[in-house]
């Protein structure tokens, strides 16, 4: 895993599972924002799994939002 670049942040990775049965890379970058009450976070990316039987799965992170964070009821 290393940052690639501070602005904006992204994240490449690569890795094995033990005894090579799966084998996982990818990369992940955000974008968060900040209203008065509120909160987002915006995530690009794409991450990747192969198994050793050959299955593969893709897929990205969805982004996060905080609702009512300094008054009213927190909402996630």
């Amino acid at each position: 895993m290393e940052q690639t670049s501070h602005r904006p942040p992204i994240t490449n990775f690569i890795f094995d599972g033990p005894n090579n049965m799966y084998h996982m890379y990818g990369w992940s970058s955000f974008i968060a924002k900040a209203w008065v009450n509120s909160a987002a976070l915006q995530v690009e990316g794409k991450k990747v799994i192969i198994f050793n039987d050959g299955q593969k799965i893709e897929w990205n992170s969805m982004g996060d939002q905080f609702l009512n964070i300094f008054f009213g009821t927190l909402g996630h």
